[in-house]
């Protein structure tokens, strides 16, 4: 029985389109996603400024692999001249993206001193608040003449209203009581003030860390892939030959 023509696919040309098919998808993958993050703009304000270069260093190796991917296809077809013109726009596009990079670090640096010294003068306002209270109790408690006129004071300014069985003390026993518990009180709102501030603080420099690292390392990797128009060397290549003592 006779077979009629088979076409053969060339493993090469399929591995190449599906490599190219797949560094589309994720380098695209990776821009909705930070576009997405960084809308609606707030181009001065450090916690956008944060969402941003978050939300770049972590679509940033999808992107990179896109790049890796589109390498790989324009070798496993050098013959392309689709792939081939693809690959020297990606690989030029890549030399800004590098440089993107590069200057997300002092922007990210920036913004969390920023978020931080926000939140430190958040701290000391709520301390001088809570100072400023204290010292307002205090003073109602110290200048009562009876107990009755010490309800009537803390009532003025806004405290506690005391139970019967506080009020029939005498005030000589009366005011030290009060006074223990407002210092007490005190101490438990700074206390936890700072504790509620500790956890957020530890969480922002823990991140500002891994930007600024995954920015340097995503920087290193598209400079890898990036070249400049008129040559076919990479970045990191060229900056190699720039380094003293290389030869050309």
């Amino acid at each position: 029985m006779s077979q009629g023509p088979q076409l053969m696919l060339n493993p090469n040309e399929a591995l190449a389109t599906i490599a190219s098919g797949a560094a589309f998808s994720l380098v695209a993958m990776a821009m909705l996603s930070s576009v997405i993050a960084a809308l609606p703009p707030r181009l001065l304000d450090p916690q956008w400024q944060l969402t941003l270069g978050g939300a770049l260093t972590s679509n940033g190796p999808l992107a990179l692999m896109g790049l890796v991917l589109l390498h790989l296809a324009g070798f496993l077809r050098p013959d392309s001249s689709r792939l081939s013109k693809r690959l020297t726009r990606w690989r030029q596009l890549a030399v800004l993206v590098a440089l993107l990079y590069l200057l997300l670090i002092p922007l990210e640096l920036s913004s969390s001193w920023s978020a931080i010294n926000t939140a430190r003068k958040l701290q000391t306002r709520s301390l001088r608040e809570t100072k400023t209270r204290v010292q307002t109790f205090r003073l109602a408690i110290d200048q009562a003449s009876s107990s009755a006129d010490l309800q009537r004071r803390l009532a003025a300014v806004g405290g506690p209203n005391l139970p019967p069985a506080m009020l029939q003390q005498p005030l000589n026993q009366l005011r030290p009581i009060l006074l223990r518990q407002l210092q007490s009180s005190a101490s438990l709102t700074r206390t936890r003030t700072d504790t509620s501030l500790e956890k957020p603080l530890t969480a922002l420099v823990l991140e500002a860390i891994r930007v600024v690292g995954m920015a340097i390392l995503l920087a290193l990797g598209f400079a890898s892939g990036a070249t400049g128009t008129g040559t076919s060397d990479s970045l990191i290549d060229r900056l190699k030959i720039l380094r003293p003592g290389r030869s050309r």
